[in-house]
C-alpha cells in the first residue's frame, strides 16, 4: 500500500538517477505514497531520487544534500610518455577521444563539457525545487554541493522529520490508510 526506499548512496551517475527517479514516478502515478528513509548517506544523486517523494525521513547524522554536479576527466598523456607507452586513437567524429585522457581537452571541448555539467546542475536543482516545493532563488544557498546533516536537512526542508527506517515505516502505514 506504499513504498518505503531506503537510501544509502553517496550519489553517482545523474543519468542513473534519473532512471530510479522514472521508476518512482510510475510508482507514484498508481497513487501509492513513496517515503524516503535515509541511512547514514542520501547525497547527490542519493539526494535527487528522494527530493519527489512524498515524506523524507533522515537520521539526525546522516549527509545529504550534495545538490551539485562534478565530473573528473583525468589527462594521462604526460604520464603515458614518461612510461614510454604510445596509443593510437581511432575515432569516428571529432569528440569522440575527448574524454579518453590521451590527450587535454581543447577549449571549444572545455566549454561543451561545461555547458553539459550547467544544464545537468539546473535539472537538478529544477527536480529538488519541484518536488520539495523551495523556489529556485531559495535553493541558491543551499545548493552548490552543501553537504548537510539530517538535523540542518530539516532546518531546510531537505527533509520532513528526523528518525530511523521504523520511523518510516510507521509513517508510510499511516499515509497508506
Amino acid at each position: 500500500k506504499a513504498v518505503i526506499l531506503r537510501l544509502n548512496s553517496p550519489g553517482g551517475s545523474a543519468i542513473a538517477s534519473q532512471e530510479i527517479m522514472e521508476a518512482l514516478r510510475e510508482l507514484k502515478e498508481k497513487k501509492k505514497p513513496l517515503v524516503v528513509s535515509m541511512g547514514n548517506m542520501a547525497a547527490s544523486g542519493g539526494y535527487m531520487v528522494s527530493a519527489e517523494a512524498d515524506r523524507i525521513i533522515a537520521d539526525p547524522s546522516t549527509f545529504t544534500g550534495s545538490i551539485g554536479v562534478v565530473s573528473v576527466f583525468p589527462y594521462q598523456g604526460d604520464l603515458l610518455k614518461k612510461l614510454h607507452i604510445d596509443t593510437l586513437t581511432i575515432k569516428e567524429g571529432s569528440y569522440m577521444d575527448s574524454t579518453t585522457g590521451v590527450r587535454k581537452f581543447t577549449p571549444e571541448e572545455k566549454v561543451l563539457m561545461q555547458t553539459i555539467l550547467d544544464k545537468t546542475y539546473d535539472k537538478f536543482v529544477e527536480i529538488v525545487s519541484k518536488g520539495r516545493k523551495i523556489s529556485k532563488a531559495d535553493l541558491t544557498d543551499i545548493a552548490q554541493g552543501q553537504v548537510f546533516s539530517g538535523k540542518q536537512a530539516l532546518d531546510i526542508k531537505l527533509a520532513d522529520e528526523l528518525g530511523n527506517f521504523y520511523d518510516a515505516v510507521r509513517v508510510a502505514e499511516d499515509m497508506s490508510h
